[in-house]
């Protein structure tokens, strides 16, 4: 988006499937990592 003539936004969303590689989760013992949800916000300004 340009938001002025000299700044953008630009959104970043990811979706993981098994990050780790199903590796064990180290907070729920038994458990393997689940799949994850990543957003962000990338934002550039020119001057």
């Amino acid at each position: 988006m340009q938001a002025t003539p000299w700044w953008q936004v630009q959104p970043d969303v990811q979706y993981r499937w098994l990050p780790g590689g199903g590796a064990a989760n180290p907070g729920q013992p038994g458990k393997r990592l689940g799949n994850e949800l990543i957003m962000g916000l990338r934002s550039t300004m020119t001057f």
